[in-house]
């Protein structure tokens, strides 16, 4: 049987989390010699300059449909309408296997998403999601936490908390969900001045929100930053404060640098942060408000730990090589009970 994975999503033209976790796994599973093929509805020539992928790696879905790419094929499907629509072609095509990856927590389209007998939840709140809202059985979901390249062993470790003035990184695509229009809509002239907010990303709000921050003392437009060490190295604490999320990679990414976190407690936000831990997890804005004001009141030496507990965690739970390990792991147990059929 050939090994051949196939990695699927709705979209490669605006790559967040969920398509950066699956570029790393097909990645990591071409080292391991399987061939890989990355498979959307997108043509490739849309495509081509956002992300890495190779012209004869892509396939486009009426072409993945028409050929015979899928036989004896495992597909890791990233996205629910694709994984619904695969499920659907697997009762009568079934030769190759289903796995679901599921990124984030919905409330929506309980009746018309389908999950197949193998599935991948991002953090346990996402498994929970699964089991609780969608009806999905346990037995056929595992938790596999996505993890990202260390790339902070060499840099150097020196803390300089400035209570004078607390610099915060707020990493996200400027959306609804990432909410952070409503954000500064409520913080806006009640915070300390010394508490210095940068967003840095882009999207379908960033216009509303630069225009909002015009002129403040407190909040700052950065726009889409590409290098991780510079959007990491300046700041004291990271803020993702978020409508629903599965596991942040912008908190993993944190925590790797040894930066504390603050952010809402939603979806798999409370498995990588823990409060007063290596960070703070708020429930509501108010909260927020005053965790950000009492921020200069923190210790050098409790400013420290926090800073070496977030480190702790990533080594711990959010490495590169313990996810590929356990996505290894899976995929082989998969493919000897196929070959024992």
């Amino acid at each position: 049987m050939n090994k051949k994975i196939i990695s699927t999503y709705t979209t490669f033209k605006n790559p967040g989390g969920a398509e950066k976790v699956l570029f790393k796994l097909d990645n990591f599973f071409k080292k391991q010699g399987y061939e890989v093929f990355a498979a959307s509805f997108d043509n490739y020539e849309d495509i081509k300059n956002k992300v890495d992928i190779l012209n004869d790696e892509f396939i486009n879905f009426k072409k993945l449909l028409t050929n015979d790419y899928l036989k004896n094929s495992i597909v890791l499907s990233h996205h629910r309408k694709v994984t619904t629509f695969l499920k659907l072609l697997n009762l009568f095509n079934n030769n190759f296997k289903l796995i679901h990856i599921a990124h984030s927590v919905f409330y929506n389209l309980k009746y018309f998403t389908l999950f197949p007998s193998n599935n991948i939840a991002v953090s346990e709140a996402v498994k929970k999601n699964m089991i609780d809202y969608f009806n999905v059985d346990e037995k056929k979901i595992i938790c596999i936490y996505n993890g990202i390249e260390d790339i902070n062993k060499n840099a150097n470790t020196t803390l300089n908390f400035n209570k004078n003035e607390i610099k915060i990184i707020y990493p996200a695509r400027i959306c609804k969900v990432k909410m952070q229009l409503e954000l500064v809509d409520y913080l806006k002239d009640k915070l300390d001045k010394r508490i210095k907010i940068y967003f840095a990303g882009d999207g379908e709000d960033s216009e509303e929100l630069k225009e909002k921050i015009q002129n403040s003392e407190n909040f700052f437009y950065l726009g889409k930053v590409n290098n991780l060490i510079e959007l990491y190295k300046n700041y004291d604490f990271m803020l993702l404060f978020s409508e629903k999320e599965g596991l942040p990679l912008s908190l993993v990414e944190a925590c790797m640098f040894g930066i504390p976190s603050i952010t809402r407690n939603v979806g798999g936000c409370g498995e990588v942060i823990t409060d007063r831990y290596n960070g703070f997890v708020v429930k509501k804005l108010d909260e927020l408000l005053q965790t950000l004001n009492n921020l200069p009141n923190l210790s050098e030496d409790e400013y420290i730990n926090l800073c070496k507990n977030a480190r702790k965690v990533y080594e711990e739970k959010f490495t590169e090589e313990k996810m590929f390990s356990e996505y290894l792991n899976y995929i082989k147990n998969i493919e000897e009970n196929w070959n024992r059929k």
